[in-house]
């Protein structure tokens, strides 16, 4: 599926006699959650949860092994539901169909797969990157009550964030280190268990950022 920027390849089923408020909350998510057509829109029924059916405008999606169309539609299994980012107030979810495929090429099954959610998994890719900015300054159970996501959610993503975002603030001290001049280094070490185990922390002064963790404190280990 070809997606560009947050265009996601759906229909959004909206009802045809609705008030003024619904038009500008069409015009929202044609925009905002790009949607390429509208068609239907399954009433709020005043909740504070929107619940939208959507449908892949293409018919059929190329085979995830050999790339080949030469693909068969089978049918849906079943609806799956996942939470999109909050619009108006509400809490959003998509009932993504579980369309089945079988490639003629290969002789494989597979099923539909959408680029804006991983498999298997109940929150689109756009809200599980508001989550971490949500927690930064706060707790995992205050992101939690704020969001209504499960703690146990909330902090499974953080930390996933945490470890990517310290490796490519690591490699970013790194990379300008390197090409510094003058470069100034610095030596801490610290007890992981006071008396038996040491680490030591490589700090560049000039630029005041933390490098590296380099095990033992010996000259040798170092």
């Amino acid at each position: 599926m070809n997606t560009k920027k947050h265009l996601y390849p759906l229909e959004l089923r909206v009802p045809p006699n609705k008030s003024a408020r619904y038009t500008d909350a069409l015009s929202f998510y044609q925009g905002f959650m790009g949607f390429t057509k509208i068609k239907n829109y399954c009433n709020r029924k005043n909740r504070p949860t929107d619940s939208h059916r959507c449908e892949p405008i293409e018919l059929k999606q190329s085979c995830l092994i050999c790339k080949s169309n030469q693909t068969i539609r089978r049918g849906i299994s079943y609806r799956r539901t996942v939470r999109h980012l909050d619009a108006f107030g509400c809490r959003v979810y998509l009932k993504l169909p579980a369309i089945r495929l079988s490639c003629k090429a290969y002789i494989a099954a597979f099923v539909w797969h959408y680029e804006f959610v991983a498999p298997n998994k109940r929150y689109t890719k756009a809200f599980e990157t508001t989550l971490p900015k949500q927690a930064i300054g706060a707790t995992i159970t205050h992101t939690a009550r704020v969001t209504e996501t499960p703690a146990t959610t909330v902090a499974r993503i953080v930390k996933t964030w945490k470890k990517k975002e310290a490796s490519r603030v690591q490699q970013a001290c790194q990379h300008k280190a390197s090409h510094c001049q003058n470069l100034v280094l610095g030596l801490d070490d610290f007890a992981i268990r006071k008396g038996h185990t040491y680490n030591t922390g490589l700090h560049d002064l000039r630029n005041g950022t933390f490098l590296d963790i380099i095990p033992g404190r010996t000259i040798l280990e170092l």
